[in-house]
């Protein structure tokens, strides 16, 4: 099988000492829920994408054939619309790609199962989506507080936990989401192309982990579940593991530019 994936990967177009990222951006097609938050646009993605094949890379996009179809780009493989798409080939391209950019979506728990590094945008879960890894990047999507009139920052995602989990919880409709400007996804996309063994995480990058770690187990211990339920101490257990167990982080620039605003949560 490994054989035959590695013929496929040749007649795509990519040699055996090329390397490749793969992208997928998730949209409504396959599950008909075109309004679900996590979709986001594709085509938002196409200066960062130049930057990957600029840097001497190959994209390979993911997904099934109901995605809006890319614009013919060098280096770049529409993978849902080729004749190479197979379970066996996603599971391949996946494996021995440079790192899987992409958003929450069950793909990129595949991504997380090979261990590989993830640049995740568009985020509508800052509850678990930085990953396992340290390296690995995320930037969430913006959340408009509709009874503040204005963009949250990130430090502030963490004031209301209805801006977590997709904004399911209690409250949610006073909130909306912004999908990330072409240039926010570009510079995260580039922060990771150009980590090396020298890359370490910024003051704010830690200061990102340490704010989510502790607004997440104040929300397990006082806000969501009934520790007399066996069930729900089981998933309190489950969820504080993923918590501590991720060591990944929010983008530089996007943390320089949104980590806060200096304006209070509260204020009216």
């Amino acid at each position: 099988k490994n054989a035959l994936c590695e013929a496929q990967l040749r007649q795509m177009g990519i040699k055996p000492d090329d390397w490749y990222v793969c992208l997928h951006i998730r949209e409504g097609g396959y599950y008909k829920d075109f309004n679900r938050p996590r979709n986001s646009n594709i085509l938002n993605c196409l200066k960062a994408i130049r930057a990957v094949t600029d840097a001497g890379g190959w994209v390979v996009r993911l997904g099934d054939s109901s995605m809006t179809k890319l614009p013919k780009l060098d280096r770049v493989i529409d993978y849902p619309f080729t004749e190479f798409k197979s379970e066996l080939m996603d599971l391949y391209l996946i494996k021995n790609c440079r790192f899987h950019w992409g958003q929450g979506s069950g793909i990129l728990d595949t991504a997380h199962l090979f261990q590989k590094k993830t640049v995740i945008v568009n985020s509508t879960e800052m509850t678990f989506v930085p990953s396992r890894r340290k390296g690995c990047l995320a930037i969430p999507k913006h959340i408009f507080s509709k009874r503040h009139n204005r963009i949250l920052s990130v430090y502030e995602h963490y004031e209301d936990f209805a801006t977590q989990d997709g904004l399911s919880q209690p409250g949610a409709e006073n909130y909306s989401y912004i999908e990330n400007t072409e240039d926010e996804i570009n510079d995260v996309v580039v922060e990771a192309l150009g980590q090396n063994a020298a890359y370490e995480y910024t003051a704010l990058q830690q200061s990102f982990i340490e704010r989510r770690r502790q607004a997440i187990q104040g929300w397990l211990t006082t806000k969501r579940f009934d520790p007399s339920d066996e069930r729900d101490a089981i998933d309190r257990y489950r969820i504080n593991c993923r918590i501590e167990a991720a060591h990944g982080t929010v983008g530089r620039k996007f943390l320089e530019k949104h980590w806060n605003y200096g304006r209070d949560f509260h204020e009216v």
